[in-house]
């Protein structure tokens, strides 16, 4: 499975409203294909989270290099980023609270906007050992914008609906289309079973019969 849709729904009017009256008028952080803007950060500020020193693993990496990647990985403290921004207000924040209230915990929430015929490249953020899942609710997209992991790929409507995905797997997200993408994206827990592919509890489970 490359995502789940979850039962939320959210007014996407409402979001795009609020992203584009409270958000888009503020200079976004800048990273190598992706840029935005935090509504969690370690900080408080919007701008924070972009450069946060997760090493990416990529599949050229020898073996050595996987491991050091994995355990800077399993060493970032994703609890550090929940502290609410500039731009945590109105529907941004309702999401947020919706989510929460549902039992999924969520960590460093941002905006992302990948650039028309940019991609990300290929990588993990996690290895095949760690929980690593994120939440993406779409805000503006076209039908050329992709979520692809080695299994294939899914586009992800605007429609308000929102997806678990793992990415402790090798994937990358492209926009061959000719307007920014945007997506809310944050950093999820499943410790209540809300989902059925993504609950944490499988996870542990999982590793006690590899141990």
């Amino acid at each position: 499975m490359i995502a789940e849709k979850l039962s939320f729904k959210f007014d996407i009017k409402e979001l795009v409203h609020a992203f584009t009256t409270v958000v888009a008028c503020r200079p976004p952080a800048q990273g190598p294909a992706l840029h935005g803007w935090s509504l969690l950060s370690s900080n408080g500020s919007y701008l924070d989270g972009w450069h946060d020193g997760t090493v990416h693993m990529k599949p050229q990496m020898t073996e050595p290099e996987l491991k050091t990647a994995g355990l800077n990985s399993e060493s970032q403290k994703m609890n550090q980023y929940v502290m609410p921004t500039e731009i945590y207000q109105g529907a941004l924040k309702a999401v947020i609270e919706v989510i929460r209230q549902s039992g999924i915990e969520v960590f460093r929430a941002r905006i992302s906007g990948l650039r028309p015929n940019q991609q990300a490249s290929w990588h993990r953020d996690a290895p095949d050992h760690v929980y690593r899942v994120r939440l993406h609710i779409p805000l503006v997209t076209n039908p050329h914008c992709f979520f692809e992991t080695r299994e294939g790929k899914i586009h992800m409507p605007a429609d308000g609906s929102s997806f678990l995905i793992n990415v402790n797997c090798e994937h990358r997200a492209y926009n061959l289309g000719s307007e920014t993408r945007y997506h809310i994206i944050m950093d999820a827990i499943d410790r209540t079973n809300v989902s059925q592919h993504h609950r944490y509890s499988d996870y542990l489970n999982s590793q006690k019969k590899i141990g």
